[in-house]
C-alpha cells in the first residue's frame, strides 16, 4: 500500500460514521509501514492533526511528534526510535501544556522551554536515562525539574562545550532527583542563584565539586547516610545555607566546600567528634568560625 493510499484510509477510519479503534490502529500501522525511513508528512491542515492526537494514543512511545505537526520515522518498520518526546509541563497558576523535549535514545539533550512566558514546573518522560549536558542550562523560566526514576545517569561538565546541566538557570528552585542515581556531578547546579532546596537521594556517593557553587539562595540540603564525599567548592557561596545535616559515612570533604556560607550557623554531625576530626581534609572545608559542629546527632 502506497503512503497516499495509506493516509486516505487512515483519515477515513478516523472521520467516518462508523469509527472503531482496531480499524484506526490497523490503518495506522499500515501508514506507518508505507513511510520510508527517515521519511516525513508536514502539515498544519485539520486531517493531520487529528491524525496526530490519533497516534499520541495509540503510539505515544514509537513516534516523535514535533512541535511543527511533523510525523517523522526513524526507523523503517520499527519506529521505536524517535528524538523527541513529549514531557508534562505545569504553568504557575495551576495550568499545564504539554512542551518538548529533545530526547534521543534515552538522552535529554535540551529542554527547549525558553519560548514560553510562564514559569514552569518540568516533568521529564519516564524512559529517560540520561540528563546530557547543557540540557536545562541557561533556562529561563523553569521553575522545578523533576526526574524520572528511570534516569541513572547525569551528565558531568567537562568543558565549555559540554556544560552542566543545571547550570545558571535564572528561576530554578528545587530538582527532584531519580532515586537510581549514584552521584551528583561537578557543576551541576553552578550559578542557578535561586535555588532553594536540595534532597539528594538515597544511593548517592559522591557529591561533585562546586555541585551547588554560587546557589546563594540555597537553604536546605538533605544529604543522605549513603554520601561518603563532598567535593572542592561544592557549597562555595551558598549564603543562604543556615545549617546542613552531614551523615557519618562522609569521609572526605573538598578544600573550600563550605567557604562563602555566610549564613551558616549549624552543622549537624551524625558521628561523633573523634569521627568527625577524621574527616579527609575537614580543617580546609572553609566552614565558619561561627558554625557550630553538633556531634552524634539523630535525624
Amino acid at each position: 500500500m502506497t503512503i497516499k493510499d495509506s493516509l486516505n484510509k487512515l483519515v477515513e477510519n478516523i472521520t467516518g460514521d462508523n469509527v472503531k479503534t482496531k480499524s484506526i490502529s490497523d490503518s495506522l500501522t499500515e501508514f506507518v509501514k508505507a513511510l520510508d525511513a527517515g521519511g516525513y508528512l508536514e502539515s498544519t491542515d485539520d486531517t493531520i492533526s487529528e491524525i496526530l492526537d490519533v497516534i499520541a494514543e495509540v503510539l505515544p512511545d514509537k513516534i516523535g511528534i514535533k512541535p511543527t505537526g511533523t510525523i517523522e520515522i526513524t526507523e523503517n518498520g520499527e519506529y521505536d526510535v524517535t528524538e523527541y518526546a513529549e514531557a508534562n509541563v505545569e504553568v504557575a497558576g495551576g495550568d499545564y501544556y504539554e512542551e518538548n523535549l529533545e530526547i534521543f535514545e534515552g538522552r535529554l539533550t535540551k529542554a527547549n522551554v525558553n519560548l514560553k512566558e510562564n514559569s514552569i514546573v518540568v516533568t521529564i518522560p519516564h524512559g529517560v536515562t540520561t540528563i546530557g549536558y547543557n540540557a536545562f542550562k541557561n533556562d529561563k523560566l523553569t521553575t522545578k525539574v523533576i526526574m524520572p526514576d528511570t534516569v541513572t545517569t547525569i551528565e558531568s561538565y567537562i568543558a565549555f562545550q559540554q556544560g552542566a546541566p543545571f547550570a545558571f538557570c535564572e528561576q530554578l528552585r528545587t530538582i527532584v532527583f531519580s532515586k537510581n542515581i549514584t552521584e551528583i556531578p561537578q557543576y551541576i547546579c553552578y550559578g542557578s542563584g535561586r535555588l532553594q532546596s536540595i534532597s539528594i537521594p538515597q544511593g548517592v556517593t559522591t557529591i561533585g565539586d562546586a555541585a551547588f557553587y554560587g546557589c546563594d539562595s540555597l537553604v536546605n540540603v538533605d544529604i543522605p547516610d549513603t554520601v561518603i564525599s563532598i567535593g572542592i567548592n561544592t557549597f562555595n557561596d551558598c549564603q543562604s545555607l543556615n545549617d546542613v545535616i552531614i551523615p557519618k559515612s562522609v569521609v572526605s570533604i573538598g578544600d573550600n566546600a563550605f567557604i562563602g556560607c555566610t549564613s551558616l550557623v549549624n552543622i549537624y554531625y551524625t558521628g561523633t567528634q573523634a569521627e568527625w576530626e577524621a574527616i579527609t581534609n575537614v580543617l580546609n572545608a572553609g566552614i565558619p568560625e561561627e558554625c557550630t559542629i553538633n556531634y552524634e546527632y539523630t535525624p
